[in-house]
């Protein structure tokens, strides 16, 4: 019998042992990444007992896998964003708003609002495409990052239109980096507001386990202690800067839980994992 040769076969049925063993492992972990049908039961049962409802099936019985990303604001300063917005000659009213011939821009913590005042150039009707492209070429001007954004666009009553740029991080909407642009319909801005986070490419995070479903509902009930009746409509996973009536000239985006109710109030609820 050739020795070398038998030991070299179990090796390898020892390697595949092995192999096997650590991918039933690893199945059964994910298996376990799952809510159990009790706990969904009873966690609906307790937001029942503080008079909010919600459908079951909006609650999701997977344990989801994500990291924090970094980004750096778009509005690298108010004075520097300004001269982006209003071009050179405007004037300082207060710490947080500027004013030139085009119109008024206002700070508050990360977020902006622009508002024209001037006279727009202009006689062409843009189709909502047309109009897209030219407000999507004019924010990239101003320094706006477009790698995974979807647009919404929706005409106005007034021969106009409202386009909303909401970013996304893979699948995931960045709840920081949203904006709404109200246009003529020559492409020309007039009103401009939201935030936005410009994702950096550099970072590296591993993704980790966050919170369940049934845990952030719970911490629901206890962060806003809501005492009317609601019920809630929405559960959407997602990114977002805590504190952004804070300027911060980058930030890092962290897994959050959106909260929607019935009537279309929102909040946002920390999904990281503390263990």
């Amino acid at each position: 019998m050739n020795w070398s040769k038998a030991k070299t076969i179990l090796i390898v049925v020892f390697l595949f042992t092995d192999i096997f063993l650590a991918t039933t492992i690893y199945k059964s972990n994910r298996k376990a990444s799952y809510i159990p049908a009790d706990i969904i039961d009873s966690t609906i049962s307790i937001l029942k007992d503080n008079n909010i409802t919600i459908n079951r099936e909006l609650i999701s019985s997977e344990i989801e896998m994500l990291s924090t990303i970094q980004g750096d604001n778009v509005v690298t300063s108010y004075e520097e964003f300004a001269e982006k917005i209003l071009g050179n000659g405007f004037i300082l009213l207060d710490e947080t708003t500027f004013k030139s011939d085009s119109g008024k821009l206002y700070f508050n913590g990360d977020s902006f609002r622009f508002e024209s005042t001037g006279k727009l150039s202009g006689n062409n009707s843009l189709s909502p495409m047309e109009c897209e492209k030219k407000i999507k070429s004019t924010l990239q001007g101003y320094g706006f990052v477009f790698t995974n954004v979807s647009t919404k666009v929706s005409e106005k009553p007034e021969n106009g239109y409202t386009i909303i740029f909401q970013d996304y991080y893979n699948s995931s909407p960045i709840y920081a980096s949203n904006v709404i642009v109200m246009a003529d319909d020559s492409g020309n801005i007039t009103q401009l507001s939201g935030t936005w986070y410009n994702i950096k490419d550099d970072f590296q995070t591993d993704d980790n386990e966050l919170k369940s479903v049934t845990s952030i509902l719970i911490d629901f009930i206890s962060e806003y202690g809501i005492n009317a009746p609601c019920e809630i409509v929405g559960l959407d996973l997602g990114f977002n800067v805590f504190e952004s009536e804070i300027y911060h000239k980058s930030a890092s985006l962290i897994p959050v839980q959106k909260i929607t109710l019935k009537g279309g109030k929102e909040y946002y609820i920390d999904s990281r994992n503390s263990n």
